[in-house]
């Protein structure tokens, strides 16, 4: 039992490896912004994948589902699978594979089944509060990637990859930078909280 619960450990570890070197990829200068928000980062990473894959993307943006209600994670979810299926081997499949287990939805019940909500693992592995994630734990809508999380991502996880996940991961990350700009001028033009 041990043996899985360390291969399960040894895995997760890895989506997050991929999920930050995606985000530092995405990178255009060192003082780049983000949103505090992981529904934009959700939806930054899954337009990403999908123009990486060349795809269709912008179907299901956050910033202009989130007035319609629950269930974005769940449409993202759905916009990926298929546009994964119509563009079948583009990905190595390790890639692929990480893709699906960060994004894929599952139900939250912290205070029993009438306050249920979605949840992803991207959103542990991006906000601080679940366990040290990419986004710092402050209040601002806005961050920039701490400089220590950069180096390591550069200078140890990009570096051990094999060449299909590095090249992946790398244009899965400059797809994603329009959609992180797009959302960054959205907030910073409206008054709506990330």
């Amino acid at each position: 039992m041990n043996e899985v619960l360390a291969s399960e450990q040894s895995e997760r570890q890895y989506r997050k490896n991929i999920l930050e070197a995606m985000f530092v990829s995405s990178l255009s200068n060192p003082d780049s912004e983000f949103l505090s928000g992981e529904k934009f980062a959700l939806s930054e990473a899954t337009n990403g994948a999908i123009e990486y894959i060349m795809g269709h993307p912008g179907r299901i943006l956050f910033k202009s589902f989130r007035l319609r209600g629950k269930g974005f994670e769940v449409r993202s979810f759905d916009e990926f699978e298929s546009e994964m299926e119509a563009h079948p081997n583009i990905l190595s499949p390790k890639i692929e594979r990480a893709l699906y287990e960060l994004f894929k939805p599952y139900s939250e019940n912290p205070a029993g089944a009438d306050h249920s909500f979605k949840s992803t693992e991207l959103y542990e592995h991006y906000k601080w509060s679940y366990s040290g994630g990419i986004c710092p734990g402050h209040l601002s809508n806005y961050f920039a990637m701490p400089e220590d999380t950069i180096l390591r991502v550069q200078d140890e996880i990009i570096p051990s990859l094999s060449e299909a996940e590095r090249k992946d991961v790398v244009g899965i990350g400059g797809a994603m930078r329009k959609y992180i700009d797009t959302d960054l001028k959205f907030l910073k033009e409206t008054s709506y909280r990330s």
